[in-house]
């Protein structure tokens, strides 16, 4: 086995939360395995200083005490997220920090609904017409939320369910959910369709969702709509939200298909419900599609200038929220060359880490730096495009961001431990 990975081994198994469990170690055996894989790079950078990582930590520490409830995680970005395979790997591999932890699963959009590429962990199930926005595509308008993707359907005899899939074994359970949709006269609102069990349904238009509460925790769903005035014409959903009261290390996952810092930035109501969301932490992986752009018409400081809106917009829920940055895979521009915007992009998150004491994740030295996408293609973990990965390629990547975040909390909590 690769030294670095011993040393971390030892070093989880000395601290008082982390579980060394069996995916942990199989997430560990898969990185040994690969040769594709730069080693001495899956680490959090820091270049800011630590003190935010230990703020988080301590939190962690808290959840697994029982001291808090939850603990809230957001993964946000553009076809890499809404793929599903790369956040539900990091989510699969961190929910085992300890084992009283559930690993619930937040927020999502049943793209489906939209007629999009849906997410293997949850499957959608819906009657009526539907139309999609992407907050990504220019020419789309919509009302567009806290996810950047909107359905809208006219058909007031419309319904849709969302079925969670297993997590490690284990069935899903929640007894709240959350739908996010637009209020006012024009609108119709959704109805839990259950016989039994609800205890109350309670509305928030300033924030543009609505609650359903459950007497105990429930694994199936479905919804229908109800126009309570005669102007009610149209239905748009934004989100759902999934809630379970139990210790949850919640993983939230927002991501759109060719989505950039900008496109997140369209809607009002998109900075306005990301707050509600209480984010503990959030791992910012946009960037891949700002830089798919000739060399040259890449703007650095608008990049830079988009993400500083972005990390407010979260700062409003949690003022003690912790950032970790993604540098953008490698890839190629129109297939022909590497695409050396990759650089300007890692070095503008480097400034943004060191200037708000972020973290930052190395996905592009860990792949090989510029053009191993080429290498990854011929192994089959990079698809035609080289842009996107492969399955394999997106759990291969995620491996390695669970890795650099559990080994960045060994060590400050190793540390915290020894000079306390």
């Amino acid at each position: 086995m690769n030294l670095v990975y011993k040393r971390i081994f030892l070093t989880i198994l000395n601290l008082p939360f982390l579980a060394y469990a069996q995916p942990i170690s199989e997430m560990y055996e898969h990185l040994n395995r690969s040769t594709l894989i730069s080693h001495e790079h899956i680490r959090l950078l820091l270049p800011g200083g630590d003190s935010t990582l230990k703020a988080f930590a301590h939190k962690v520490s808290k959840l697994a005490d029982g001291r808090i409830s939850d603990l809230n995680l957001v993964h946000i970005g553009g076809s890499h997220v809404q793929g599903g395979v790369l956040p539900n790997t990091v989510r699969n591999n961190l929910v085992h920090l300890h084992p009283s932890f559930f690993g619930d699963r937040g927020l999502l959009f049943p793209f489906k609904l939209a007629g999009t590429n849906n997410p293997q962990d949850f499957k959608i199930n819906f009657t009526g017409s539907w139309i999609g926005h992407r907050t990504s595509v220019n020419s789309d308008f919509a009302e567009f939320g806290i996810c950047g993707i909107t359905a809208t359907t006219y058909d007031p005899e419309a319904t849709f369910a969302v079925q969670l899939m297993p997590l490690n074994g284990r069935e899903y359970l929640y007894d709240r959910i959350r739908i996010y949709h637009p209020f006012g006269p024009e609108y119709m609102k959704p109805v839990w369709n259950g016989k039994e069990n609800l205890l109350i349904t309670w509305e928030n238009p300033s924030a543009g969702f609505t609650e359903f509460v459950f007497e105990y925790p429930i694994s199936s769903n479905q919804f229908i709509l109800r126009s309570y005035l005669d102007s009610a014409q149209k239905f748009v959903i934004q989100g759902i939200q999934f809630f379970l009261e139990k210790p949850s290390l919640v993983y939230h996952a927002i991501g759109v298909n060719g989505a950039t810092t900008s496109s997140y930035l369209r809607s009002d109501a998109f900075t306005k419900q990301i707050r509600y969301l209480r984010a503990d932490m959030v791992i910012f992986g946009i960037g891949i599609n700002d830089a798919n752009v000739p060399q040259g018409k890449f703007d650095q400081e608008l990049f830079k200038a988009n993400y500083e809106r972005l990390m407010n917009a979260f700062r409003r829920g949690n003022r003690t929220v912790f950032f970790i940055f993604l540098t953008n895979t490698d890839s190629y521009y129109q297939r022909k060359y590497p695409n050396r915007n990759a650089l300007l992009a890692r070095e503008a998150v480097l400034e943004l880490a060191a200037k708000h004491q972020a973290g930052v994740i190395d996905v592009f030295q860990i792949m090989g730096g510029l053009g191993s996408s080429r290498q990854w293609k011929q192994a089959g973990l990079m698809t035609a495009d080289m842009i996107h990965l492969t399955p394999r390629g997106y759990t291969l990547v995620g491996h390695a961001i669970s890795a650099a975040i559990i080994r960045a909390l060994a060590e400050v909590t190793k540390s915290e431990l020894n000079h306390p």
